[in-house]
């Protein structure tokens, strides 16, 4: 047999290692006697909320092809209880919806224990509401203007731990 071929015993210790892997979330790569873990890369998974349906039919078509999206919903009742149900990674919602506003859908949400991260993309961006939105659990606010510079590269960092917050109207220290 080379020397570089795995025993017997070797291929045995690898395959266990590698089905153990794969209900862990990770995989192998090299030989029998050298293991080295590697996390497989999982698409995120998001939920969208917004209570205008052309608007979130863009949406969607704007993050599809970088995200799984599991679901959506155009009130704030309906966002609690399917992101409960879901459990996506993170959620995008506006603040203005029906029966529930974004905001108090993010407080119910954060208060029953979800884990799912938040970013608010919505047209209100005055200082007040981005304030409301991070007090609840926001970690993201995009102002929906900026959507296409700025949505993609927000989820990304929020997913990594990162606040983001992108204005329409940008602040200038003069």
């Amino acid at each position: 047999m080379p020397r570089d071929s795995p025993s017997g015993a070797d291929l045995t210790r690898l395959l266990v290692s590698s089905r153990n892997a794969y209900k862990a979330g990770e995989s192998y790569t090299g030989t029998a006697a050298r293991f080295v873990p590697r996390r497989i890369l999982i698409r995120p998974r998001l939920f969208l909320a917004d209570d205008h349906p052309e608007f979130l039919k863009l949406e969607m078509a704007f993050l599809n092809p970088h995200f799984e999206l599991i679901g959506t919903a155009a009130d704030g009742v309906s966002l609690v209880r399917q992101v409960l149900l879901l459990r996506p990674d993170l959620v995008v919602v506006d603040i203005i919806m029906p029966i529930l506003n974004g905001i108090d859908a993010v407080r119910e949400l954060v208060q029953a224990g979800s884990t799912a991260k938040f970013i608010f993309l919505t047209i209100h961006s005055s200082e007040d509401h981005v304030q409301a939105c991070l007090k609840e659990g926001a970690r993201g606010f995009v102002s929906k203007s900026q959507m296409s510079s700025h949505l993609i590269p927000a989820i990304k960092a929020v997913l990594d731990g990162l606040p983001y917050i992108a204005l329409s109207n940008p602040v200038s220290h003069g």
